[in-house]
């Protein structure tokens, strides 16, 4: 597959969001699976993977991990370096200032980065949508 952009619109901008080459992709990913991949195994116990249910146990856990797996990474780095090696303004030119676009806009910043994380790596979670997800073969392999 080829690297592909995607147009989106977030709260009420337009971006234009563009595939990582592999090799970057995959520098981020291990960095993301750092972050969330603890919090994700966690939320799981003693829910229900098929029918993506958490119990209210499980998915405190995982929150818990999640905050703490962010206090020991630099996440700020990640999503500002993903941020600009992805993303463009909707007339394809670079964003010319991270802080400024988003300052303020804590709404405008996560919805773009969970377009990004979508556009790379969604088939990672979500397969071609039904039972096939290579994430929920791992887990269920691994009896969570």
């Amino acid at each position: 597959m080829a690297i592909e952009t995607k147009k989106v619109k977030v709260v009420d901008r337009s971006y234009n969001i563009t595939t990582f080459p592999a090799r970057k992709g995959l520098t981020y990913l291990n960095q993301l699976k750092t972050i969330i991949g603890p919090a994700l195994a966690l939320a799981f116990v003693g829910g229900d993977l098929e029918g993506g249910e958490v119990d209210s146990q499980s998915f405190s856990l995982a929150i818990q991990t999640l905050i703490n797996s962010m206090d020991n990474t630099d996440v700020e780095s990640l999503i500002w370096n993903m941020i600009k090696e992805s993303v463009t303004t909707a007339n394809l030119q670079e964003i010319p200032s991270i802080d400024d676009e988003f300052s303020g806009r804590y709404d405008l910043l996560v919805g773009i980065i969970k377009e990004v994380i979508n556009l790379n790596y969604g088939s990672i979670f979500l397969g071609s949508g039904g039972s096939d997800s290579p994430l929920k073969n791992l887990m269920s392999s691994q009896g969570q």
